[in-house]
């Protein structure tokens, strides 16, 4: 599945996370889905392919990852791409984190380790909900 015409009927969602592993939990919950994976294995790839490939409706954002944090990473995408769900990833709990992730532009906060029954159904539901440029 190339990134030309065809994206515009196949709906991708980006997991920027730079541990391979969980890259690997996260794609093998999503396999089901249908949609095309991708992998953003740092903050900066993930803004470069986010706003490089117009087929990526979601993005589930870590947020400790090197050369540019989640945080930021998500507050540069969203302003360029208002239209792409965030939903930010993250060991960490903290009240003020997931704020900090809201207010740069995350639409959801899910806590590692992510569950199925977590991650699916708030998928499907952003995934149905995407919005048109």
């Amino acid at each position: 599945m190339s990134q030309g015409e065809e994206s515009t009927s196949k709906k991708t969602i980006l997991i920027a996370e730079d541990e391979p592993i969980n890259f690997m939990l996260l794609q093998k919950m999503l396999e089901r889905t249908g949609f095309e994976i991708l992998w953003g294995k740092n903050g900066q790839e993930a803004v470069d392919m986010a706003v490089a490939n117009n087929s990526v409706c979601l993005i589930l954002m870590d947020i400790r990852m090197p050369l540019i944090d989640g945080i930021e990473a998500t507050k540069i995408i969203h302003n360029k791409k208002p239209n792409i769900h965030i939903v930010a990833v993250t060991a960490y709990t903290l009240s003020n984190e997931k704020e900090k992730c809201k207010e740069a532009g995350a639409v959801g906060f899910l806590s590692k380790p992510v569950r199925p029954t977590e991650l699916i159904p708030l998928v499907e539901k952003l995934m149905n909900t995407h919005k048109k440029e």
